[in-house]
């Protein structure tokens, strides 16, 4: 089992219930956590981070892995990492549970 942070746009108990709902719908997600007030989800499980984000993505709710950097704003192009990237982040930002 793993544990991946992400950063997540949680603006009302309404955006909480909806990322919950979401992520209860993937299989292998074992447990979640929400922090609405950071915008950080801890999520358990045998899933790729980078299929999480794209489920959230895709449901509207702007995803991406915590702590990672942010897009440069004078850059036309799209920040999107190539998957094995995405995966080498993922496995820098496994943290310990975060209370």
């Amino acid at each position: 089992m793993q544990k991946c942070v992400l950063k997540v746009n949680i603006h009302c108990d309404g955006c909480k219930q909806k990322v919950k709902k979401i992520l209860q719908k993937i299989d292998g997600i074992f447990k979640t956590e929400i922090d609405a007030e950071q915008g950080r989800v801890t999520v358990s499980g045998t899933v790729d981070p980078a299929a999480l984000i794209k489920k959230l993505t895709k449901s509207g709710k702007h995803a991406g892995l915590w702590g990672a950097p942010k897009a440069n704003n004078n850059n036309n192009s799209q920040n999107h990492l190539p998957n094995q990237t995405l995966r080498m982040s993922w496995m820098i930002h496994i943290t310990h549970t975060i209370r």
